[in-house]
């Protein structure tokens, strides 16, 4: 067997399998095991794929030889994993969304400074080639001015998503339409589009008794030169629908799924061009995810993704939400700063500040 970059899977839950299966499958990773406070999820899953399973993190830190810790727990657990993780040498991938405050993150970024380790963020969506081609693209400039976007993240979730699992209706433990399903769609906007600089929400209750949190917004965002709306449903039947188009003075880009098709000018003859690009599933994409961490980590290129994407995204939600609760009202999104320097991101052609 390859040994690869070692990739030690914390949390043995449904993610947790979706990671692993993934890693099992991705060239330049190997899949070093599986730690779980629940020895026997942790065995089940680790038995599937035939490597060693743990309940202490320590522990299959110093026998696994893993180089990173995918953190797959809970959101609300996601910092205090992280950190353990990087204090006992390790570089870490976390779930999207990354954590849940920033007194959070700021502690991550701290520590994986101190320990002079990588910390990356899942969002597999960037690694779709589709998708990847046209945000290539559009930085090129072949939109020209960009002016709007409409963002469409829709599924069908009936009244067990929430009662099988009662978290998903707690936002105090990182429960929630936005801060879950409708996570990706927002990384994806904000990575097309850069900094928002205010938005305001609306929102309707869950129809679910006891549940605390939206299952549907509708929201525009303002950035610095573009306008764009967003809307996150978890009651559109039959669902499975993500969409994100962006409108520039010459051309027009439509994303379904993961397939990507350009309608624009040419910048020379004025022409009418159109271009398109066939898309690799979330898991297949996720796969890609990790074989890209094999540069990043041996410092041949920053993360696509980072932790200053997963604050940007984390702000913007919060931000979000907070106009929600107020009815609407506009609500500026804080800029943070990592690593000693600002994310500031502005413009249609905007990508992630590397950490």
């Amino acid at each position: 067997m390859s040994r690869g970059l070692g990739v030690l899977v914390v949390g043995a839950g449904h993610y947790g399998s979706v990671h692993a299966d993934a890693l099992a499958r991705a060239a330049g990773v190997r899949l070093a095991g599986v730690v779980d406070d629940d020895a026997r999820r942790a065995h089940r899953l680790a038995g599937h794929h035939d490597v060693p399973a743990w309940t202490d993190l320590d522990v299959a830190i110093e026998q696994s030889g893993a180089d990173v810790a995918a953190v797959v727990v809970p959101t609300v657990h996601h910092a205090d994993v992280a950190a353990h993780a990087l204090r006992g040498g390790l570089h870490v991938v976390v779930e999207k969304p990354v954590c849940l405050d920033m007194a959070d993150v700021h502690r991550l970024d701290a520590e994986a400074l101190r320990q002079g380790k990588v910390i990356d963020v899942i969002s597999q969506r960037r690694f779709q080639a589709g998708i990847y081609a046209a945000k290539q693209a559009v930085d090129a400039g072949v939109l020209g001015r960009v002016t709007s976007a409409q963002c469409d993240t829709s599924v069908w979730r009936d009244a067990t998503y929430f009662t099988e699992s009662p978290w998903r209706g707690d936002p105090a433990r990182g429960g929630g339409n936005l801060f879950n399903h409708g996570m990706h769609a927002l990384d994806l906007l904000l990575w097309f589009l850069g900094d928002a600089q205010e938005v305001a929400g609306w929102r309707s209750a869950s129809r679910v008794p006891g549940v605390a949190v939206e299952e549907l917004l509708v929201a525009t965002l303002r950035f610095d030169e573009v306008l764009a709306t967003l809307h996150a449903s978890l009651v559109s039947f039959p669902g499975n629908r993500m969409r994100l188009t962006v409108t520039g003075e010459r051309g027009t880009l439509d994303l379904d799924g993961g397939d990507a098709t350009l309608v624009h000018l040419d910048a020379v003859t004025g022409e009418v061009v159109r271009r398109s690009w066939p898309s690799a599933d979330p898991d297949t994409a996720l796969r890609a995810q990790y074989e890209d961490l094999v540069h990043v980590v041996a410092g041949v290129r920053s993360p696509r993704v980072g932790l200053a994407a997963g604050a940007r995204t984390v702000l913007t939600a919060s931000a979000l939400l907070t106009s929600a609760a107020r009815g609407g009202s506009p609500v500026e999104v804080e800029t943070p700063a990592l690593g000693g320097r600002p994310t500031v991101v502005t413009g249609a052609a905007a990508t992630s500040a590397p950490l």
